[in-house]
């Protein structure tokens, strides 16, 4: 494990254990961040709504993530961040399909 792999862990999650798939505690500035763009009680209705804030969201993570840590590498960070946040938001399975198809005019066309 590189140190700048470590540092970005220890920034993501309040009490690290090494396993992403295990429950992890989110740091509070990470989950200040997500409130910032997911406010409680809010609902988002649509996908193309629903995929800008996620990007949003990430990219705020992800700079605060590099401010902090010199040195890491952008595109296995964004894979990280991403991750942690579909999971915080509970979108995993939905994500995928949101960040294929929003764009499409017709989504459906592909399953007809």
């Amino acid at each position: 494990m590189t140190k700048e792999v470590k540092q970005v862990e220890e920034l993501l999650f309040e009490s690290w254990n090494g396993d992403l798939d295990s429950k992890q505690k989110i740091a509070p500035e990470v989950m200040d961040i997500v409130s910032n763009h997911f406010p409680a009680g809010e609902l988002i209705l649509s996908a193309e709504n629903t995929r800008t804030q996620v990007i949003l969201c990430a990219a705020d993570i992800q700079f605060y993530v590099e401010s902090q840590v010199e040195e890491v590498d952008p595109e296995s960070l964004n894979e990280l961040v991403m991750k942690v946040l579909t999971t915080i938001l509970g979108i995993n399975r939905v994500w995928k399909f949101l960040d294929r198809y929003y764009e499409d005019n017709d989504i459906m066309a592909d399953f007809v």
